[in-house]
């Protein structure tokens, strides 16, 4: 069964995973905003080499304990496999004055590629106000 809207990609990560917090009525909402760049490879027919096609840079929003654990686990450079729902949102630019509108994975699942890594898992507990 398919998901409607539901992306995963690899690539790299272009900046250190930051986590900021803020406030939503009562509780402390934690959030990290990545950005994954993903460069498609081709085979060019007429000379047989191998040839990066436009990379694409892909946003995506990481939320609460995942984003913590974005955070301490991985660095600018990473690959990473990143999953969830895409969402599309817009804001007025303050330059241009014009809309501008963009896509943002909002994250689910995301880990290390280990085709180009390997990795040691740290299994963390859950807090109490997360059981």
């Amino acid at each position: 069964m398919s998901v409607p809207n539901y992306m995963t990609i690899s690539g790299n990560l272009t900046d250190d995973p930051k986590v900021h917090s803020f406030s939503d009525g009562d509780k402390v909402v934690r959030i990290a905003n990545i950005t994954v760049a993903h460069t498609p490879r081709y085979r060019d027919a007429r000379t047989n080499e191998w040839r990066d096609g436009k990379t694409l840079f892909q946003r995506a929003v990481v939320r609460g304990r995942l984003a913590e654990n974005v955070a301490a686990s991985l660095r600018k450079g990473t690959r990473v496999i990143v999953a969830g729902s895409v969402a599309q949102d817009s804001y007025i630019s303050k330059t241009t004055n014009e809309k501008v509108t963009y896509t943002e994975i909002q994250v689910d699942a995301i880990g290390p590629d280990l085709t180009y890594a390997t990795a040691v898992v740290t299994t963390v507990s859950k807090k109490a106000d997360e059981a």
